[in-house]
Formats: C-alpha cells, sequence, structure tokens
C-alpha cells in the first residue's frame, strides 16, 4: 500500500512522499506525506478537501513544546521552530492492513485534482 501511495505521489509538485530504505523492517503503520509550498493548497486546505470527501486523514506528531504538561512543567527554552514548520505541513492518509486499491485511488484522486 505505501509502495503504491508513493508511486501515484511522488511527481506531484509540493507533495513530498516517504522514503522507506528496507521494506522488511517498516511496520507500514502510518503513510505520512508533507505538502511544501509548491503544493497548490496548504495542509490544512487539504485537510478539510480530503475529508469533505469522505476521507479522514490525521496530523502526528504535535510538536513536544506544544503539549500542555510541557508548557506548564516543562524547561524548553527553544520554540522547536522546525518541529512546528513539520507540523504544519505533515499529515497522515489512509492506511490499514486491507486497504484497497480503488480506496487508495480516491484519495490519491483528490490530492491530484
Amino acid at each position: 500500500a505505501c509502495e503504491y501511495y508513493n508511486s501515484k505521489l511522488k511527481n506531484i509538485p509540493g507533495v513530498a512522499t516517504p522514503s522507506y530504505s528496507n521494506s522488511t523492517t517498516s511496520s507500514y503503520h502510518l503513510y505520512i506525506i508533507k505538502i511544501t509550498t509548491d503544493f497548490k493548497i496548504n495542509r490544512d486546505e487539504l485537510f478539510k478537501k480530503l475529508l469533505n470527501h469522505g476521507i479522514q486523514t490525521s496530523v502526528h506528531y504535535k510538536p513536544l513544546h506544544e503539549f500542555t504538561i510541557l508548557k506548564t512543567k516543562g524547561k524548553i527554552n527553544d520554540k522547536l521552530k522546525t518541529s512546528k514548520m513539520l507540523y504544519d505541513q505533515i499529515i497522515s492518509l489512509p492506511l490499514y492492513q486491507n486497504i484497497s486499491r480503488k480506496e487508495q485511488d480516491l484519495v490519491i484522486d483528490c490530492i491530484k485534482n
């Protein structure tokens, strides 16, 4: 499923797909793409567009300095700007054991169009 997503999304300007160095050691429990400024809409707009087409996505993972416990009790001196920037660009696409090509194609087509 991840290889299929990669093959269909890798040439879309503004969509950065993950690379897997060894497919025998990855659990493939998430498929996270990064939406860069070269894409026609930002990550939040893509999130809404997919949801409007009945496609539920997620955003993983929230930067540590934004968790309440670390805001109140942590001693993070840096605002972790890179973490925040990446968090604003990433989106996890639907991925599960028996996802069909038809289901993936719905996601891919929505991203492309």
